[in-house]
C-alpha cells in the first residue's frame, strides 16, 4: 500500500509496515508497561505527511493526525493533545496517534525560552509515560462519564524533520 504513494524510503514504510501489524495483532495482548512508539525522522518533502495517510488508509483502526504547530495545551491556540485522544478513542479505546512536526518542540539553546514548548513537551511526555489517562465525554444519556484510556492500546508515531541532526550526530 505504501509503495503505491511513496517512492523510495523504504526504511520508513518498512518500520511503519511492521509498527501497524504487530500493533494491530497484539491490540488485546499488549502489556501493561509497553507503550508502542515509532519516531520517523526526514527533511521537509521527504513523504513522512503522504505516509500518514497511507497509514491513516490502510488500518482498520481509529486514528488521527495532528500538527505540532496546531496544538496547545490549554486548547487557547489550538486543539490539545487531549482533544485528539478523546476523538481518536471516541469509540473504542485503542488507534493510532499520529503527531508530525514533533521537532517545533525542540528548545534551541539560541532562542529565547519558550514556555509553550516547555509546557507541550511536559504534556506529551504525561500521556507517552503514562499507563493510563483520564478522558472525559459524554454517555448515550448525555451525562458525563470518565474513560480511563490504557496509553499502551494507543500507536504513538511521531515525524519530524529536525534540521541540524546529521551534524549533531556527525559529531
Amino acid at each position: 500500500e505504501f509503495d503505491k504513494v511513496v517512492m523510495g524510503q523504504e526504511k520508513a514504510k518498512q518500520a511503519l509496515a511492521l509498527s501497524l501489524v504487530l500493533f494491530e495483532k497484539n491490540i488485546d495482548t499488549a502489556r501493561p508497561e509497553r507503550i508502542p512508539v515509532l519516531l520517523l525522522i526526514g527533511p521537509t518533502g521527504s513523504g513522512k505527511s503522504l505516509l500518514s495517510e497511507c497509514v491513516r488508509d490502510a488500518s482498520p483502526l481509529p486514528f488521527t493526525y495532528c500538527a505540532v504547530p496546531s496544538l496547545s495545551n490549554t486548547s487557547y491556540r489550538g486543539a490539545s493533545l487531549l482533544s485528539h485522544l478523546k476523538t481518536l478513542t471516541s469509540d473504542i479505546p485503542y488507534g493510532i496517534m499520529w503527531i508530525d512536526e514533533i521537532d517545533k518542540l525542540f528548545v534551541k539553546n539560541d532562542i529565547p525560552h519558550d514556555g509553550y514548548k516547555d509546557l507541550m513537551q511536559q504534556e506529551l511526555i504525561g500521556y507517552v509515560g503514562a499507563k493510563t489517562v483520564s478522558v472525559n465525554g459524554t454517555g448515550e444519556d448525555s451525562q458525563l462519564i470518565t474513560v480511563q484510556v490504557q496509553m499502551n492500546q494507543i500507536l504513538f508515531i511521531f515525524s519530524g524533520a529536525f534540521f541540524g541532526l546529521d551534524r549533531i550526530l556527525a559529531k
